[in-house]
C-alpha cells in the first residue's frame, strides 16, 4: 500500500511539473510577451514529456503553445509545424471538437492567412467556426473571435459582403458576452470601423472607432499602445470627411503611441496620413514623412493620395 501511494505521489509530481511548464509556455508567449522565456519553458516541457510520455493532453496543448510562441516571434514555418502537429494530435485523439482542438485549428487558419494562403485560411476558419458552434453554441465568445478572424481573411480575399457580415456577427456576439471585461469588444469595434473607412463609409465608421477608443482608454489607460490603431483609423475617417483639425489630433497621438512592433503597413500608412495632414502647414515635414514611408517596402498606397 505504501509503495502504491509513493508511486501515485511520483506521478502527481511529474504531472505538476509537466503542466507547469506547458502553461508557463503559454503565459510567457501570450500574456507576458517574453518570447525567450516562452521558448525556455517550452524546451523544458518538451524534455519532461520525452522523459515521461504518458501525458497526451499536455503534449497536445504544448504543441499549440509552442506554435503561439513561434508565431509571436515571427517564425511562421516553425509555428506551422507546431500548429499542424497540434491539430493532428487532437484529431487522432478524437477531441478535435473540444475547445482546445478548435483553438488549434483556428490558430493554424490565422497562420495560413498571415502566410498568404488565403483560401486555405478561409476554409480552415470556417471549419473551426462550425465546430465551435456545434460544440459550444453559436453565442460562445470563441465563435465571435473566429468570426473576426474569418472577416479579416475575407477582406484580403476581397469578399467584402461576407467580411462585413462576419465583422458584425463577431461584434454583436462579443457585445452580449463581454461579462466583466468589456475591453474585449474593442478589437471587433476597431476592425469594423477600419473596414468601413476603407470602403468609403467614414461617417458610419466613426461611432465604432470612437467607442473602441473610449473603452480602451478606460480599461487600458490613455497611453496604451493599442490605442494607436483605432486613432489612426479614426484619423483617416475624419480626414476623408474633411475634418482636418480633428484628424490631425488623432493621427499625431497615434504616432506617439504606435508600438515599435507595429507592422510595416501600419507604420507606413500612418506616416502617409500624417504627410497628408501636414502638407499645407509644413511641406518639409510632409516630404520627410513620405520618404520615411517609402523605405517600408511592404506598405500599400492603394487608398492614399500623396501630398
Amino acid at each position: 500500500t505504501q509503495s502504491r501511494s509513493s508511486a501515485a505521489s511520483d506521478v502527481y509530481k511529474r504531472q505538476v511539473q509537466v503542466w507547469s511548464s506547458v502553461v508557463a509556455t503559454f503565459v510567457y508567449a501570450e500574456q507576458v510577451k517574453d518570447l525567450d522565456e516562452a521558448q525556455r519553458w517550452g524546451r523544458q516541457a518538451q524534455a519532461l514529456l520525452r522523459a515521461h510520455p504518458h501525458f497526451p493532453r499536455a503534449r497536445r496543448s504544448l504543441q499549440t503553445n509552442l506554435g503561439s510562441a513561434a508565431f509571436r516571434a515571427g517564425n511562421l514555418d516553425e509555428a506551422r509545424e507546431h500548429f499542424t502537429e497540434a491539430v493532428r494530435l487532437f484529431e487522432d485523439a478524437g477531441v478535435g471538437d473540444s475547445m482546445d482542438g478548435i483553438g488549434a485549428e483556428a490558430n493554424l487558419g490565422i497562420l495560413e492567412r498571415r502566410s498568404g494562403d488565403l483560401d486555405a485560411a478561409a476554409s480552415r476558419l470556417k471549419s473551426a467556426k462550425a465546430k465551435a458552434e456545434r460544440a459550444l453554441g453559436d453565442a460562445h465568445p470563441s465563435v465571435g473571435s473566429i468570426s473576426n478572424s474569418l472577416a479579416v481573411t475575407y477582406v484580403e480575399l476581397e469578399r467584402f459582403e461576407e467580411a462585413e457580415t462576419q465583422y458584425r456577427e463577431s461584434l454583436d456576439l462579443l457585445e452580449r458576452k463581454t461579462g466583466t471585461d468589456p475591453s474585449r469588444v474593442g478589437h471587433p469595434l476597431n476592425n469594423l470601423g477600419e473596414f468601413l473607412v476603407q470602403r468609403g463609409r467614414a461617417e458610419e465608421a466613426l461611432p465604432f472607432l470612437s467607442r473602441c477608443i473610449e473603452i480602451w482608454t478606460i480599461h487600458r489607460g490613455a497611453e496604451d499602445p493599442a490605442l494607436a490603431d483605432p486613432l489612426k483609423n479614426r484619423g483617416e475617417g475624419l480626414l476623408a470627411l474633411g475634418r482636418l483639425e480633428e484628424a490631425t489630433a488623432d493621427l499625431e497621438r497615434a504616432h506617439l503611441l504606435l508600438p515599435k512592433t507595429a507592422s510595416a503597413d501600419s507604420r507606413g500608412r500612418l506616416l502617409l496620413l500624417l504627410a497628408r495632414v501636414s502638407a499645407q502647414a509644413d511641406s518639409t515635414r510632409a516630404d520627410a514623412l513620405v520618404q520615411e514611408a517609402r523605405t517600408l517596402k511592404t506598405v500599400s498606397y492603394t487608398h492614399l493620395t500623396l501630398p
